[in-house]
């Protein structure tokens, strides 16, 4: 799939997200440069954490248990 408004393919929009399970924090890791911005939404759709991602670690301590969906934003495209 590519994102026709950015010339980019899913290909190369590859992420890992290490530790999975988690329990109090994961890495983002893989080809999508400049990161900007997280959210996580639990399986109801509700927006459970938005921030600012700068290299490192993401603190998930104070989510409950479960599945998340992640969201992960730079300047001009969203991944999920």
């Amino acid at each position: 799939l590519c994102d026709w408004s950015s010339d980019v393919c899913s290909s190369d929009l590859e992420l890992r997200i290490l530790p999975n399970p988690a329990e109090d924090y994961i890495t983002i890791e893989g080809g999508f440069e400049g990161i900007s911005s997280v959210d996580i939404f639990d399986l109801y759709g509700k927006n459970v954490y938005h921030g600012q991602y700068e290299s490192g670690s993401l603190d998930i301590s104070s989510l409950a248990s479960g599945d998340y969906i992640l969201r992960v934003t730079n300047s001009s495209i969203s991944k999920s």
